[in-house]
């Protein structure tokens, strides 16, 4: 398929969905075998609860087309639903019976969206969005349930930053307790603490500058931007990924979105351990738990 965007397990099945191929592929997770696939119009991301996939869209690249989420059967790979969101709708997460969508809009620039969708489940009409900021795209939850999310901004006067949502006891909705005014561009969290990289790019002089840091998420305050002090020659982060149950960190790297990229891997302290060529543009990762 063209422009693997996620891929996930949930059971004993593997999910990989192409952007560009506007499909979800289906695998059996251990062999890699083909089970089917599911056509879904500019698919992006993928979560699972109650037997159920639910796959973010951009439905269309018209600047103004409002963005969907895709309900699907994992047993029998039929679509069930559909329901309305905000425009480019990206990662998404479940909460509390709750299904949250982070829209982007960034085809729809300079107007970009700037909520979070709130969707109940079972699968049913969106309720108040959350207001955060411009052009989002990375949703995840911690251990206490707080949300994090990451606005990318505009590429211009409005830096990208991360933002912690937490839920009002007395309103019962999620809301920005704590802008954190740190740039980020992917993160994942393992425990208290939220790991990510910020990479910019000086489009004049063609120079990237990388941060690698470590977030307090129980706290919400910075502990380190400077986590990897030695990179070993990684050049353009495109995602980073800590190992299920401790260990490792893995961080993709795009190099230059022209040719192979590469796979590095770090250990819990930010060491770098190894790395190793992939093919071009690699960014998601799944862990398969071994068996007997």
């Amino acid at each position: 398929g063209d422009v693997g965007n996620d891929i996930q397990i949930y059971g004993s099945k593997l999910y990989a969905v192409l952007n560009g191929s506007n499909k979800l592929e289906v695998m059996d997770a251990a062999t890699t075998k083909r089970l089917g696939q599911v056509e879904i119009p500019s698919p992006r991301y993928i979560s699972f609860a109650g037997g159920k996939a639910y796959v973010s869209a951009f439905v269309a690249t018209t600047p103004g087309v409002q963005g969907a989420v895709y309900e699907i059967d994992t047993a029998t790979f039929a679509i069930t639903k559909k329901i309305e969101v905000g425009l480019q709708p990206e990662m998404l997460a479940v909460v509390n019976n709750t299904l949250y969508v982070a829209n982007s809009g960034g085809y729809n620039a300079p107007t970009y969206d700037k909520t979070i969708s709130v969707l109940p489940l079972p699968l049913g009409e969106a309720r108040t969005p959350i207001i955060v900021n411009i052009n989002l795209e990375m949703l995840r939850v911690d251990q206490y349930k707080q949300i994090w999310v990451t606005s990318r901004g505009n590429y211009a006067d409005v830096p990208a930053n991360l933002y912690c949502l937490a839920l009002n006891s007395q309103s019962g909705q999620y809301e920005v307790v704590k802008d954190m005014q740190l740039p980020c561009s992917h993160f994942d969290i393992r425990g208290d603490s939220l790991f990510y990289y910020h990479s910019v790019t000086d489009y004049k002089t063609k120079k990237t500058t990388n941060a690698f840091g470590v977030v307090d998420v129980k706290n919400r305050k910075l502990l380190t931007d400077t986590f990897i002090t030695d990179p070993a020659g990684l050049r353009l982060p495109y995602n980073i990924v800590l190992q299920p149950n401790g260990g490792n960190i893995y961080i993709a790297d795009a190099t230059d979105f022209q040719s192979s990229g590469f796979l590095y891997c770090f250990s819990a302290k930010g060491v770098h351990k190894w790395h190793v060529q992939t093919g071009d543009i690699p960014y998601a990762i799944a862990f398969l738990p071994k068996t007997k």
